[in-house]
């Protein structure tokens, strides 16, 4: 993993006042490059990093149309000092020119690549940070939500968690193909008020099926449209904690 020496978080946020105000968040950006996949990442680094201290990961997926660089916003909504976390620049949108669209999405199409990326970057910050590897948490925002759950489904038993932010289930992904597996996941859904992305008359009876089949699953209902709400990142915390201290019983 390459990354560049100077912390480049006011030049990507071009916010002086957010720089000033988070100038002790370490922010590592860079590109990756994985046997197959080349991809642009940033590192978040909790505040008063600790080398002997396992630090929980968080593997965030952006919204459409935004890129790594949300990590950035949403890590000081979380907590600045609970984990260590890394986001991956997703797949340009193509329009029907050839031409890319102004931002990245996530998609089915892009799904193969994106798992092995996903995989490979994680173990380049886990070489790289000190990283509790039984504590590897997914979280992602809308389509980055869906794509966080095909990552879960896929590899179970390689995670701890996955949070979606207005995410819907993917329909076309066998959910139950591992069930043994994906029952020892913990599922948090957090779904805003009106979400086009993850409509909650759609997600009920998705999540009856995985109540049905024994998983783990907690909704939360927020009031408000949209999600990344402080509210909602703040419950991701709580979420996680809550799942890490049950572990520990």
């Amino acid at each position: 993993m390459k990354y560049s020496e100077t912390n480049p978080f006011g030049k990507l946020l071009n916010q002086r006042h957010l720089a000033e105000k988070f100038a002790n968040i370490q922010v590592e950006e860079g590109v990756f490059r994985g046997l197959e996949t080349t991809r642009i990442t940033s590192v978040f680094v909790p505040l008063h990093y600790e080398a002997k201290y396992a630090y929980p990961l968080v593997v965030w997926f952006h919204t459409p149309g935004m890129n790594e660089s949300q990590l950035l916003r949403v890590m000081p909504m979380i907590s600045l000092r609970n984990y260590t976390a890394v986001a991956m620049r997703g797949t340009p949108r193509l329009l029907s020119r050839g031409s890319s669209a102004n931002g990245y999405y996530w998609d089915a199409e892009s799904y193969d690549t994106c798992y092995t990326a996903t995989m490979e970057m994680i173990e380049a910050v886990q070489k790289r940070y000190s990283i509790a590897r039984n504590r590897v948490f997914l979280v992602g925002s809308e389509m980055g939500g869906t794509m966080a759950l095909r990552m879960a489904f896929r590899n179970p038993s390689f995670f701890s968690g996955v949070a979606s932010l207005d995410g819907a289930i993917p329909e076309d992904t066998a959910l139950l193909e591992k069930l043994k597996e994906v029952r020892k996941l913990k599922f948090l859904f957090a779904v805003s008020r009106h979400s086009q992305t993850c409509p909650v008359e759609r997600l009920c009876p998705h999540l009856q099926l995985l109540h049905s089949a024994g998983l783990c699953v907690t909704l939360r209902n927020y009031p408000t449209a949209g999600s990344l709400q402080t509210d909602m990142l703040r419950d991701v915390d709580r979420w996680i904690m809550g799942t890490i201290d049950t572990a520990l019983m």
